[in-house]
């Protein structure tokens, strides 16, 4: 009687990181990859699909799949929810872009955090990234010679997350799939994300560009970045603030939450699941495109 079939995350080539920066080849963490399989781990979805008659549902995190996987995911029959969705092969109003798992930061965020007013935050913007990327050198130049900015390290363990994402007004993210978009959501500020050809998580149920903003990576510069950001009044980025603490009690704050709105979601979609393929063709993820600079 089931609308859907979930099946568990074969695709996902993942590391448990109990100890912070060892690496997935670490004494402590748990590695597991699903490289090897993850073209029949597909046929198998599409197998279920055809013996069933019900939509399969897939959840994943891995970063690079293959075309052959690609081809398989183009048929009807299933929806891929994706950690870090590009817009390549993402099927607005079929495919979901899936939010990174929710840390214990965002668990705890202090309703001061998101209720105190945003012209009281200590930096115009924060970031915490790793300053080696594409990404972490352009937020080295948009920060040079500015003391209302605070850039901390990826690998800093000794970093100081709380003024990271609960005293910022804009909170800086350039990784799609890290774990600090929950963080970012739920800090209190209002989220950026720099990056190339994204699909915001879960936007199809709370769009991203009512309160965050998102930048391209490949066309920005630091003083694009600035500008954008500068443009806005303490007012809007009250209300930008404030649709950001509700995106996050709603639908990010806990990864619980997470997949309970993804299940409703999805079942609540009207007749997305007995979408045909010419009714998907063509239909690709065009998003708020006030939100991208």
């Amino acid at each position: 009687d089931a609308d859907f079939i979930v099946l568990p995350p074969y695709l996902a080539n993942d590391c448990y990181w109990p100890a912070l920066h060892e690496g997935c080849s670490g004494a402590t963490n748990l590695h597991r990859s699903g490289e090897k399989c993850e073209v029949r781990a597909m046929q198998q979805a599409l197998a279920i699909h055809n013996d069933t008659g019900k939509t399969v549902l897939l959840v994943d995190k891995d970063a690079v799949l293959s075309d052959e996987v690609y081809e398989v995911l183009g048929h009807t029959g299933i929806i891929f929810a994706k950690v870090g969705a590009g817009v390549a092969h993402f099927r607005e109003g079929f495919d979901v872009s899936m939010p990174p798992a929710a840390p214990l930061a965002s668990y705890q965020t202090p309703p001061e955090a998101l209720d105190g007013p945003i012209s009281g935050k200590a930096y115009f913007a924060a970031f915490k990234v790793n300053l080696s990327t594409p990404g972490g050198e352009l937020v080295r130049s948009v920060v040079s010679g500015r003391g209302d900015c605070l850039v901390v390290e990826e690998a800093d363990p000794s970093a100081d997350d709380d003024a990271v994402f609960r005293r910022s007004k804009f909170v800086l993210m350039t990784d799609p799939e890290s774990y600090h978009f929950p963080e970012a959501v739920c800090g209190g500020g209002v989220p950026v994300m720099i990056a190339d050809a994204w699909a915001p998580p879960f936007d199809e149920f709370v769009r991203f560009g009512t309160y965050g903003v998102h930048l391209e990576l490949g066309t920005a510069s630091a003083d694009a970045v600035a500008a954008a950001l500068g443009r806005f009044s303490d007012g809007e980025l009250e209300g930008m603030r404030r649709k950001a603490g509700e995106a996050c009690r709603g639908f990010f704050q806990t990864t619980e939450l997470q997949v309970q709105k993804l299940m409703e979601g999805v079942l609540h979609r009207p007749g997305a699941s007995n979408a045909t393929a010419d009714e998907l063709s063509g239909r690709h993820y065009a998003g708020d495109r006030k939100s991208v600079v």
